[in-house]
């Protein structure tokens, strides 16, 4: 097993798409189509299901993956611990946020990171992408200091400051083309193969995913579910069915993406904080600035 097969598969089980994964990896396909071979050799089983119309994981794959990912993942944090301190007078702010939201779609994030590496030269700002339980993970261990979340994610009891960013209209993407229609000005949902998340994997946007659904006179029950939010935007980018998100997702880039509006339904997205350093209060002063010169309040 080496860190190339690794990496090869991880990018497919993330994408379900083997052009993007190699496009990913910056490989050609056959050669990501070598390292899970050699992979799948080596452990004994198959790791993927395999069609002309889709990828897949099987049994054991979904296993390898959250074992393979959880030990990436700490391999990241560990890399972002041994950056956090003052080395060589450097320091740095660590913002998580949530997997699918783009930072380049939330305008004062964006300004706000551009004006403090400005201001404070020689401070780093380091981005962290990850579900919402690894966030607070993140948060709990210093890692991050700032974590950016849609509003009705429960902060269970934490003490924290919360900075609005700004308001984000629902939609659904889909990989389909001919899946979301629109009649009359109006969206077809009935015809989508609706795609969700399991309670169990994000209890917070399961029951913001069923107001969404009973807003529009749909029933959860026929929706299918996957692990998490990235299973399911992967699921939705295979064209699998239709994910319901946000309009500051990565997705809304991806030109191979067909996304609607879905009318009457905004989510809230929100930076949370507690009592930090100095370092950070700077961060926070430019935060705040950038909100005022956008909406013309914090």
């Amino acid at each position: 097993m080496t860190e190339m097969q690794v990496g090869s598969f991880l990018a497919v089980a993330e994408t379900l798409n083997f052009s993007r994964a190699a496009e990913q990896m910056s490989i050609s396909q056959p050669t990501l189509s070598k390292h899970i071979k050699l992979l799948e050799e080596s452990l004994g089983f198959s790791l993927l299901e395999r069609n002309r119309s889709a990828v897949s994981l099987t049994p054991e794959g979904v296993l390898m993956y959250h074992t393979l990912r959880g030990v990436r993942d700490q391999i990241k944090l560990s890399v972002a611990r041994s950056r956090s301190g003052n080395v060589g007078g450097r320091k740095k702010v660590g913002i998580a946020i949530m997997r699918g939201l783009s930072v380049s779609r939330i305008p004062a994030l964006k300004d706000a990171i551009a004006n403090y590496q400005a201001a404070e030269q020689g401070n780093e700002v380091i981005l962290m992408r990850a579900d919402v339980k690894e966030l607070w993970s993140m948060f709990k261990s210093g890692d991050a200091d700032v974590v950016v979340l849609p509003e009705y994610v429960s902060t269970d009891g934490r003490m924290l400051e919360a900075v609005p960013l700004c308001r984000s209209k629902a939609v659904l993407f889909s990989g389909a083309p001919d899946e979301l229609k629109v009649e009359k000005g109006e969206l077809n949902l009935p015809d989508c193969n609706l795609i969700t998340v399991r309670p169990e994997g994000d209890v917070d946007y399961y029951e913001y995913f069923s107001k969404v659904l009973e807003h529009h006179g749909l029933d959860p029950a026929r929706c299918s579910q996957t692990n998490s939010i990235s299973g399911m935007l992967n699921a939705a980018a295979a064209g699998l069915g239709a994910a319901v998100f946000f309009d500051v997702s990565y997705l809304c880039n991806d030109p191979a993406l067909t996304w609607r509006e879905l009318p009457g339904v905004e989510v809230g997205i929100q930076a949370l904080f507690g009592l930090k350093s100095g370092t950070f209060l700077r961060f926070l002063g430019c935060l705040q600035q950038s909100i005022e010169e956008l909406y013309g309040q914090v």
